[in-house]
């Protein structure tokens, strides 16, 4: 049997009643979709709801004025035209009463099958007719849910008491919510969980509270195992970077409405796809002993300069929203901007074909010779030769070589289990406009509408100490990563004590700011490397040097929304695909590190 013929098998087939409408109806079941046929003198009409967009269906009792024993209920959120607002994602609901027979345990044990062959088909499996008696009802999920109250506006309990809890509650979904206190405190509890417990952990933050996580996680004696626990993000923080990068890579969107983000990944979460996404090591010198380091863990990358400057100095405006907070700050930059001395080295991926930056076309020839470190320790900062990129940079708008992609295939890496698409599911992120939130409020034509408060679908466990808030993930204060040595060894990584292995490449220059990035995206509206896959195991640094104008440096601030600063910094700007890095700054008492956004010590460091 092809895919097609696959897809359009009739599994189920039945007599229903649409609930409130008392209408008799055919309703058939496939692989892909559930039909519902009305065919009456005055009444004819097919309604399909798409497989794609259910998130879940329940099995309802009936009472004396609905006519019916038992219902089945669907949840699903279809796509539909809205004036001035294009297509976006509503809620509906289809309740349909069991008649196929006249004893009451038989219409239940009906609705039952038909429920547990929807949710397998929703996880990602196909069936064929033969096989619908055999399937049998998957467990339901059991998540953790970290809320952090203080991040970003502090709309994230709200955002959970609204959409999330609803649509856990929908696809039956059990979890315990946890609002974290202070910075750290999701950090704390994730290294002592009982990870067997639970089948992922949700975040209901920015980016901040994923990298507690992640941190979390590596921190464990069993962190091989553990990072491999699936993390859902809601996106409730000013930085939504990480889901921003999902998006991109998904659908190549990058641009999107916030409710169409909500809606998007809540409906992932709760179908339960997941990709493999690498984490990037970074080693930093030991605060308490120069001789040792200390490693933390990040999935956005690093930045170094104008850009880390103008996150952490606007800390104090976030409740005024990111927007406001970065563009303020970012005139005040651009019209008095810093330059950083810093030497930079990196283990570059090979020789791919050349590009210039200022028109993204392939060179067939180099226009300049890079030597390996021990030869070339330092380029000249007056050095007005061609950037190096023209050297080691693929077009940024194709595909890595395919000679990089075998390479890095086979290089070792710790991957987090990330909720995101994967075939067949890449429907979740084709979100095209905004999503219309209040549709049905939430109530739909289901009869209980307290779905989400039915007993065990939902365990949840606050904190209310409020005394013990104080400085937080994504709070009003800049933050300083506290980390500690954990076990992973780093391939390509000598200690910063050490000189750099052989084959690595350096220059010292000044720079308004470095970022080594390994996603798309460093803000939600900031594209920062178009190119960037996520399954590449590419590092790309992005380096602009301080010899570009105040005119242009806001010609390529602006350019991050669509990925042009890439071109529009021409000859300032240089973007490195590597496997590793290292970063010396020349000076530790000016300027501002993050790791993820998160603080870290202006001292050299290094990752891969």
């Amino acid at each position: 049997m092809t895919g097609d013929d696959r897809n359009t098998t009739t599994l189920l087939s039945s007599l229903f009643v649409l609930y409130p409408k008392k209408t008799t109806a055919q309703v058939t079941l496939t692989n892909k979709e559930v039909i519902i046929e009305i065919d009456q003198d005055k009444n004819k009409y097919t309604e399909k709801i798409s497989l794609d967009d259910v998130i879940g269906c329940h099995v309802l009792e009936g009472n004396h004025t609905t006519g019916c024993d038992w219902y089945l209920c669907i949840f699903s959120y279809p796509l539909k035209k809205k004036l001035f607002k294009g297509m976006i994602r509503h809620r509906i609901t289809r309740s349909l009463g069991i008649i196929s027979s006249k004893d009451r345990n038989n219409n239940k044990e009906i609705a039952e099958k038909w429920k547990c062959v929807i949710k397998y088909l929703i996880s990602g499996k196909t069936v064929t007719k033969s096989e619908v008696e055999s399937v049998v009802e998957l467990p339901s999920r059991r998540y953790i849910v970290y809320v952090n109250p203080f991040s970003g506006q502090g709309k994230a309990v709200e955002m959970y008491n609204g959409p999330v809890r609803s649509m856990l509650a929908e696809a039956e979904v059990k979890h315990k919510m946890i609002k974290t206190k202070y910075a750290g405190h999701a950090k704390e509890m994730v290294k002592e969980v009982n990870l067997s417990d639970c089948d992922g952990i949700i975040i209901v933050s920015g980016d901040g509270l994923v990298h507690e996580v992640i941190n979390g996680l590596m921190e464990r004696k069993d962190w091989k195992t553990a990072i491999k626990t699936p993390i859902g993000i809601v996106p409730g923080g000013s930085g939504n970077a990480l889901a921003a990068s999902v998006i991109y890579a998904s659908t190549g969107n990058q641009t999107f409405h916030f409710n169409l983000f909500l809606l998007c990944v809540v409906s992932l979460i709760c179908r339960g796809a997941a990709k493999d996404l690498d984490i990037m090591a970074i080693e930093t010198i030991s605060q308490n002993n120069p001789l040792e380091t200390t490693v933390t863990y990040g999935v956005l990358g690093v930045v170094v300069g104008l850009i880390a400057d103008v996150d952490i100095d606007s800390e104090h405006l976030r409740k005024f929203g990111e927007g406001f907070r970065t563009a303020l700050y970012g005139v005040l930059r651009v019209l008095t901007f810093r330059s950083y001395k810093i030497n930079v080295s990196y283990l570059p991926m090979g020789k791919p074909p050349s590009v210039n930056c200022e028109n993204n076309e392939t060179t067939s020839q180099s226009k300049q010779s890079v030597e390996p470190a021990a030869n070339n320790r330092n380029l000249a900062a007056g050095d007005t030769s061609p950037p190096l990129h023209n050297d080691l940079l693929a077009p940024l708008n194709q595909p890595l070589p395919k000679s990089w992609r075998e390479e890095t295939e086979r290089q070792p890496g710790y991957q987090l289990s990330l909720s995101c698409s994967q075939p067949p599911l890449t429907f979740i992120w084709g979100f095209v406009a905004d999503v219309d939130i209040e549709s049905e409020k939430y109530r739909g034509a289901c009869m209980n509408r307290n779905m989400s408060k039915q007993k065990g679908l939902c365990d949840n466990y606050e904190t209310t100490d409020d005394a013990a808030i104080i400085k937080h993930t994504d709070s009003t204060t800049p933050k300083k990563l506290q980390v500690k040595p954990v076990t992973p060894s780093h391939k390509h990584l000598k200690s910063l004590n050490e000189p750099l292995p052989e084959g690595w490449v350096s220059l010292e220059d000044n720079f308004v700011w470095i970022m080594p990035v390994y996603l798309s995206h460093i803000g939600h509206d900031m594209l920062a490397m178009p190119a960037s896959k996520m399954e590449d195991k590419v590092i790309y640094l992005y380096c602009l040097k301080s010899t570009v104008s105040k005119m242009k440096l806001a010609q390529v601030l602006l350019g991050f929304e669509d990925g042009s600063h890439l071109t529009e910094g021409g000859q300032h700007v240089m973007v490195i695909p590597c496997k590793a890095f290292r970063l010396e700054p020349f000076c530790s008492h000016t300027g501002y590190m993050t790791v993820d956004g998160e603080l870290i010590p202006h001292e050299p460091l290094q990752g891969q």
